[in-house]
């Protein structure tokens, strides 16, 4: 077994994270959340994985996603956060 990353020591310790998303084409908006890390799981299952991977690609593409990353050894973690702070913009006509 590898040692853990540091990443992935650091985030088994809850330090504070922050995530942002963004859509790089026009109009361009954001969200960003700053957070506390209050769970990590080290062996998430294929359909808990999936149902994420789910919310950003079509059935198909998410499947052939997560095989890709299982037979490349990625190993793959869930961490949940508690949201502490959030904010987003929205650079369109009824922008936010």
């Amino acid at each position: 077994m590898n040692p853990p990353s540091r990443k992935l020591r650091l985030l088994r310790e809850g330090i504070p994270v922050s995530l942002c998303v963004q859509r790089e084409a026009l109009p361009y908006q954001y969200v960003t959340v700053e957070g506390t890390v209050v769970a990590v799981n080290e062996a998430p299952t294929h359909d808990q994985m999936l149902a994420i991977v789910r919310r950003y690609l079509p059935q198909g593409d998410a499947l052939a996603y997560l095989e890709g990353e299982q037979a490349s050894g990625v190993a793959l973690v869930l961490f949940t956060i508690r949201p502490d702070r959030w904010s987003g913009f929205d650079f369109g006509e009824d922008g936010v």
